[in-house]
């Protein structure tokens, strides 16, 4: 970062501060131009990517869960393919689909809404991986 400007939105007042050339931390630096802080409801900071900072809450929240949503799919529709090429087809991996439909959905719906409670999201999630999980062993037993 050229000596540019933090901008801090955690729960105080919008905070600016200059740094100097070359202080910037690899960890702390989304782009060249800007870093976008704010404290999660954890306390932990997130770095927020300058382009979408302006968006409302509800809306980043929603890019969010977007981009986690696709990130995860990438996996399963691989092992999704591999089964439909090889022509396996079984209640446990039709079963399995459904279950990391469903638990990917929530887990999107829980990431938007904001809702924390209980490791909601966590939970979502885990029950979408152990889903996915559970197919690609039964992919790996027709295999071998």
């Amino acid at each position: 970062m050229r000596g540019g400007r933090d901008v801090g939105l955690g729960r105080g007042p919008l905070e600016l501060r200059e740094t100097p050339p070359g202080a910037c931390a690899a960890a702390r630096c989304v782009d060249e131009h800007a870093v976008v802080e704010r404290v999660g409801p954890t306390g932990h900071i997130d770095a927020i990517d300058p382009r979408t900072a302006a968006l409302a809450e509800l809306k980043l929240r929603a890019n969010r869960a977007h981009l986690n949503a696709v990130e995860n799919l990438a996996p399963f529709a691989a092992v999704v393919l591999i089964a439909q090429a090889i022509g396996l087809s079984t209640p446990t991996t039709q079963a399995c689909a459904a279950v990391y439909f469903y638990a990917r959905l929530a887990h999107a719906l829980i990431h938007i809404s904001g809702f924390g409670l209980l490791m909601a999201r966590t939970v979502a999630f885990t029950v979408g991986w152990a889903a996915f999980m559970v197919y690609a062993v039964a992919l790996l037993q027709r295999a071998m």
